[in-house]
């Protein structure tokens, strides 16, 4: 993640700088760096948790998903009371749903049923946190309330995530059929860059707006009424489309380090001629796949003249 995010971090220098030069606010450039920067500490729990996947996933085989998650929770909870420690508590509040995600793709995770209870108690555990225990009833942060649900995340937030993936799991046979179509593929694969620049884009358009524009209603008017929220759900198609642009821009080119994207299928290439060096990936006259576990499939036509054909597929 080191290019990616080095490139955000190097234009948003370059755009405070000239912001100061031109004679911009201070306070205004603080909170423009500060939302651009706010999305990137979800980054640290996530390369923790990918760090460790290996034992987590030992764990889960073995014992299944509730041990880990129980005591993961128990630790936002011991830290919701006074008696925690912001890393730790960080990595446990986001191992919740990490750990049931590691159940799902082994296979431990399953069914409607499970999917029920998860749903049914994630849910209920967030209306008696909410409603009696006086937890913030918004998922994030909010000015002027007194604590926020993510600033450390909290039982709340870890509850809502149990919520979710027992709504997901139930929903998981459509989601499945969804996600081979091409545009959920397209989403997915410019999953990193919309997370580092939704919120940059989001500040250049209603910079750039307020430059030419000025008044900005729905952006850069308070939220008095009916009006306002219709401008506001206007701007989403304007933010989208940018958006849209900046990722194409930011994933030209493949990730320093990164390895090429798989290819799926190799037309016309006789199974023969593909074999597997150990340890750097497989090899052919037409495809090269460094660093990827992968399988051959050879396909041989049924029309004269035979010919055989080699599949390559992640797994």
């Amino acid at each position: 993640m080191a290019g990616p995010v080095g490139a955000l971090l190097g234009l948003l220098a370059l755009a405070l700088a000239a912001g100061a030069l031109a004679g911009v606010p201070e306070e205004t450039l603080r909170t423009a760096g500060k939302l651009v920067i706010s999305p990137l500490w979800f980054l640290l729990p996530f390369l923790v948790l990918t760090a460790v996947v290996k034992p987590i996933a030992r764990t889960v085989d073995r014992f299944g998903p509730a041990p880990l998650a129980v005591a993961a929770a128990t630790v936002v909870l011991a830290a919701d009371l006074g008696y925690g420690w912001l890393p730790t508590t960080l990595f446990a509040a986001w191992a919740v749903p990490f750990v049931l995600g590691v159940a799902l793709a082994q296979g431990r995770l399953r069914g409607r049923k499970t999917g029920w209870a998860l749903l049914t108690a994630g849910a209920a555990a967030v209306v008696v946190l909410v409603f009696v225990a006086g937890y913030p009833a918004s998922a994030v942060g909010v000015p002027g309330a007194g604590r926020s649900n993510l600033d450390p995340p909290s039982l709340a937030a870890v509850a809502l995530a149990v919520a979710q993936a027992g709504a997901v799991l139930l929903l998981l046979p459509r989601l499945r059929r969804l996600g081979t179509r091409r545009p959920v593929r397209a989403v997915n694969d410019a999953a990193l860059p919309i997370y580092l620049w939704h919120q940059a884009t989001m500040i250049s358009v209603t910079v750039a707006g307020a430059w030419l524009a000025g008044h900005l209603p729905g952006l850069l008017t308070a939220p008095d009424g009916y009006a306002w929220a219709a401008a506001r759900l206007a701007w989403l198609p304007v933010f989208a489309a940018a958006l849209l642009l900046v990722v194409r821009v930011a994933s030209r080119r493949p990730m320093p380090g990164r390895p090429a994207r798989p290819i799926r299928t190799v037309a016309d290439q006789p199974s023969g001629q593909c074999h597997v060096d150990a340890g750097r990936g497989i090899e052919s006259a037409t495809v090269r796949v460094p660093g990827r576990r992968l399988e051959v499939i050879a396909v041989r036509d049924s029309d004269p003249p035979s010919r055989s054909r080699a599949a390559v597929r992640s797994r």
